[in-house]
C-alpha cells in the first residue's frame, strides 16, 4: 500500500481496531494504531492532514520503543512507534513530506514495522481514533468524474445508505472523505444529490456528463430558463387574480363606508325629531 506517510509501498500487517495481540497472544486487546511492515531505515513523513504541526514529545519505552508524537494546533495528535532514529526534535514545525523519523523494529515488536495512530487530542494518550483517512492516498482527485458499473449505495455523512445510483450514472468527487468498512469513500454530487460513496470496483473514472443518481440527463440552462418563465407567469396570472379580489374588496368597503355615513345621518335625523 502507497500512503502519505512513508516512502514505497508496504503491506498493512495489523488495522486499527480489536485483535490477538501478536507479542503476548492475549485475544480481545485493541489495536490503536495501524501498523505496517517495512525494513528498517524507511522514510517516515508527515502527512498532509499535519501540515503546520509540532513535535511534542520523543521518547522510549519499553512498549512502543523509539517514538514520536505531534501536534496540531487544534490539539489533535498524531505519532510513530518502533523507529530506529528522530530526524526531528522537539518544538520544530513540521510541513508534508517531511522525513520525521526512520522506521526501525524497537520496543515490543515482532519485526520491523512502523505504527502509526492519531489522537483526538494529542494531551489524552486514549482518544485515539481510525488512522487509515489520514494515511491511505485516495484513488481519486476532487473533480474527477465517476461512472456507476453497477447500482450503488449511496450513503450520508455517518454511512447511512440514504438511496441508490443507478447503473450508468455519474457524479463529480467533490473530495475524499474517509476509510470506512475496508473502502475509501468520497464525498460525490450527482446533478439531484450531494452524497457519499463507495470506491470499488463497481465504479470508474470518467468523462461523461454529470447526471441525475436514477441516470437521467439533468436539466439544461435552456430547459431553466423555460421552466423559470413558465413559473414567472404562473405567478403573475395569481398576482392579477389576486389584484382584481383586491379591487372588488375595495368597492365593497366603499359602499359599506356610505352606507354607515348615511345611517349616521338618518339616526341624527330621527333623534331631532323626537326632540322636537
Amino acid at each position: 500500500m502507497k500512503t502519505k506517510i512513508f516512502n514505497g509501498s508496504h503491506t498493512l500487517t495489523s488495522p486499527y481496531g480489536w485483535r490477538t495481540h501478536p507479542v503476548t497472544g492475549k485475544k480481545s486487546t485493541f489495536h490503536n494504531g495501524a501498523d505496517f511492515s517495512m525494513v528498517t531505515g524507511t522514510k517516515l513523513l508527515v502527512p498532509d492532514t499535519f501540515n503546520g504541526a509540532k513535535v511534542r514529545r520523543t521518547l522510549t519505552d519499553k512498549y512502543g520503543g523509539k517514538y514520536i508524537q505531534l501536534q496540531r494546533s487544534d490539539g489533535k495528535g498524531c505519532y510513530y512507534l518502533h523507529v530506529s532514529s528522530f530526524k526531528k526534535k522537539v518544538g520544530d514545525t513540521v510541513k508534508t513530506g517531511d522525513v520525521i523519523a526512520l522506521s526501525g523494529n524497537t520496543g515490543q515488536s515482532t519485526g520491523a514495522h512502523t505504527h502509526f495512530g492519531v489522537q483526538k487530542k494529542a494531551t489524552v494518550w486514549t482518544s485515539h481514533e481510525d488512522p487509515m483517512q489520514y494515511i491511505t492516498l485516495p484513488r481519486y482527485e476532487s473533480g474527477n468524474k465517476l461512472e456507476q458499473l453497477e447500482n450503488m449505495n449511496v450513503r450520508d455523512k455517518d454511512f447511512k445508505v440514504i438511496g441508490s445510483a443507478k447503473k450508468g450514472s455519474v457524479c463529480l468527487v467533490v473530495d475524499y472523505y474517509k476509510e470506512y468498512t475496508g473502502y475509501s469513500f468520497y464525498e460525490v454530487e450527482f446533478a439531484d444529490k450531494l452524497c457519499y460513496i463507495a470506491d470499488s470496483d463497481f465504479n470508474k473514472e470518467t468523462t461523461k456528463v454529470v447526471t441525475n443518481l436514477d441516470g437521467s440527463k439533468p436539466d439544461t440552462c435552456e430547459d431553466e430558463v423555460i421552466r423559470l418563465k413558465a413559473e414567472i407567469e404562473r405567478l403573475e396570472t395569481i398576482v392579477q387574480a389576486q389584484a382584481i379580489e383586491l379591487k372588488i374588496l375595495s368597492t365593497k368597503i366603499e359602499k359599506l363606508e356610505k352606507y354607515e355615513e348615511y345611517y349616521k345621518g338618518l339616526s341624527t335625523y330621527l333623534e331631532l325629531k323626537e326632540v322636537e
